[in-house]
């Protein structure tokens, strides 16, 4: 049994980014664990509550298989540049308490503020674990550094529809995000001749 720590930016880049990584490692007994940094209150559009995302993401990890144990932050979107120290600081207290055996997030290309600082800052305090980047289209920039291949079965896949479809406050802004994210599956899938797959950045890997 392995202990792996998501590193999520914001509350639904583990479900549209390693869905379906997850929800394979749920079935097959591992503990996931899922570190959130924030709500993005600030970004949901206006007809929705300004606890939407809160909501949305209890009900989108249920839809995976429920990770053991949630750590939770609040940062204000787009301003993890100004709170480095505080954002290393809480990675390290999850780093002592959960001791993961792997850690995902997001990758180098991703150009997002927030993204980049939890990119970099998780490589400081969990360099001593694997460490695999994931992958959100969206926000890539460069030639693609997927190197490591996690195969997905469709009903892998589905539970990341169905965690997707929580987020109402998202689908709202981008009506076409969960057609593009099994997309993306059956693209990865396609360059290691399977249905499905997610693909990271193999950032350190211990065997």
């Amino acid at each position: 049994m392995k202990r792996i720590l998501v590193l999520s930016p914001h509350a639904d880049d583990m479900e549209i980014s390693c869905g379906g990584t997850v929800a394979r490692f749920l079935e097959e007994g591992h503990e996931v664990f899922n570190m959130v940094f924030s709500f993005a209150e600030e970004s949901i559009p206006e007809e929705f509550d300004i606890t939407s995302t809160r909501i949305e993401e209890r009900q989108a990890e249920e839809k995976l298989g429920t990770c053991t144990i949630q750590y939770k932050k609040t940062f204000q979107v787009r301003t993890f540049p100004s709170h480095r120290q505080e954002i290393l600081d809480a990675m390290i207290i999850s780093k002592l308490s959960i001791q993961p055996d792997i850690v995902l997030l997001p990758n180098s290309n991703d150009i997002h503020q927030d993204h980049k600082v939890i990119h970099q800052e998780g490589i400081r305090a969990f360099r001593h674990s694997t460490i695999l980047g994931y992958e959100n289209m969206w926000n890539s920039m460069g030639k693609s550094n997927m190197t490591t291949y996690i195969p997905l079965t469709k009903g892998h896949v589905d539970k990341k529809m169905r965690a997707i479809e929580c987020y109402k406050s998202q689908l709202a802004k981008r009506p076409d995000l969960a057609d593009t994210v099994k997309l993306i599956a059956g693209v990865r899938g396609s360059e290691i001749k399977v249905k499905y797959a997610e693909a990271f950045e193999t950032i350190r890997y211990i065997i």
